[in-house]
């Protein structure tokens, strides 16, 4: 085994991160694909979630014959933090440098696997994410074609190229993703962008996914560096099994709780997809106001109502219907305008902005109330601004007044948003 002997000056330092968990039966040839990696400035990490086989064992014998050159790490919890806090753990206490290349502890990547991702994201401009292509492997390690083969070579790449159609995309489409986790690279300062994730959804691929939308974007390239094995206990497969209530842990599940603190059997699908949509409105406010993303009057309400829908559906628990999430609170806003458009809007709106004011240029306007909102005009807009996540134009001349915002007010365009004709004219189709 070796871990590549070239001395390269200035290569990025990469993590390979193998995560595992009661995987003995197949950790020994996991393990050796990422010691063989050719790639020199390397660090391997890995981390068992309290197996209670002997996956660990197995990993320490392999270790102790080991001559090459790489930094590895073994970590091993000791007790079993689930796959969402597993995950945080490992990106915020083990990972090293600018890249986490995402191992299981049952699937094999090809020799060259680190080397290819290194230089397809330095082509690329260093994205966020990289994914790359796969094969589907058997429980005895054979190649099959099955469903994620045929998905790999049916689906539509190109949308990459705008983040923020494929972030409409993901939300139209029930969680849409191009990428399996077991196929991917993450830059790390990305996760760390956005910080602990506050529900700690079991599907790492989907938080990560969604972040790098909101930071510097995807890479896509299809040359196959990982076998990807599928059978009972592989890492999709823990992940239908986290869905028992006796194995999530995540303490966003105390807003949906009975009075006897349980959560019956017939929601916790939905549990854990509002965890991951959740999250990603989390995450979307997060890049809203550090200024490194354009609000999208869509992509809000599509976000909006998936988390509502599921909201209705888990609060049933509780024996309550209660539209109220409190813990997940809206963008502040501003609309401007005051004659039938932004009547129009408010009516139109979903629970995605919170309105504060209404805005108008007549300064005669100044003070009074539109529809319960209090008129300010534009001097007196620009001193809050910072309180406001966005200002919403229900107006037809959209850039005029865009350009109109930033000149005289010195808002950030990012700020301002756009409302379809469709809310305007109040057309709810």
């Amino acid at each position: 085994m070796h871990c590549g002997t070239v001395d390269v000056v200035n290569l990025p330092k990469v993590t390979v991160a193998l995560i595992c968990y009661n995987q003995e039966k197949y950790i020994e040839q996991a393990f050796n694909s990422c010691l063989d990696q050719d790639y020199p400035n390397l660090k391997i990490v890995v981390s068992d979630d309290a197996s209670s086989d002997n996956t660990v064992s197995v990993v320490r014998e392999l270790l102790d014959s080991y001559t090459g050159s790489c930094d590895v790490v073994v970590n091993q919890n000791p007790v079993n933090l689930g796959i969402g806090r597993h995950f945080a753990y490992l990106m915020e206490n083990l990972v090293d440098g600018e890249l986490v290349v995402m191992c299981a502890g049952d699937d094999i990547s090809k020799p060259n696997r680190v080397s290819r991702i290194v230089q397809e994201w330095l082509k690329a401009g260093k994205p966020s994410l990289v994914a790359h292509g796969l094969e589907e492997l058997d429980e005895k390690g054979a190649i099959v074609t099955g469903l994620t083969t045929f998905q790999y070579n049916n689906q539509d790449y190109s949308i990459h190229a705008n983040n923020m159609y494929s972030m409409i995309e993901y939300h139209k489409y029930h969680f849409a993703i191009h990428f399996l986790g077991a196929a991917v690279a993450y830059r790390i300062d990305t996760y760390k962008a956005f910080g602990t994730p506050v529900t700690y959804p079991d599907c790492e691929d989907h938080l990560m996914y969604f972040r790098a939308l909101l930071a510097d974007g995807v890479h896509y390239f299809p040359e196959i560096l990982v076998g990807y094995r599928k059978h009972e206990n592989g890492w999709t497969s823990q992940v239908i099994k986290a869905l028992h209530p006796m194995n999530i842990k995540s303490p966003f599940l105390s807003f949906f709780l009975d009075k006897n603190g349980s959560l019956a059997e017939e929601y916790f699908n939905c549990f854990v997809t509002h965890q991951i949509v959740t999250q990603q409105w989390y995450d979307y406010l997060i890049g809203v106001r550090a200024g490194k993303v354009q609000i999208d009057f869509e992509l809000v309400t599509l976000i909006r109502k998936n988390m509502l829908r599921r909201h209705r559906f888990l609060v049933r628990n509780k024996e309550l219907w209660d539209d109220r999430m409190d813990y997940a609170p809206p963008l502040n806003a501003v609309i401007f305008g005051t004659a039938l458009g932004a009547k129009n809007t408010l009516a139109w709106l979903g629970d995605g902005f919170n309105v504060l004011y209404a805005c108008n240029t007549d300064s005669d306007l100044s003070g009074k109330s539109f529809f319960g909102l209090k008129v300010i005009d534009l001097k007196h807009l620009e001193p809050i601004i910072s309180e406001v996540d966005c200002v919403l134009v229900a107006s037809g001349y959209f850039f005029k007044i865009k350009k109109l915002l930033m000149e005289q007010a010195n808002i950030d365009g990012r700020k301002i948003v756009r409302v379809p004709a469709s809310a305007i004219v109040g057309d709810r189709g």
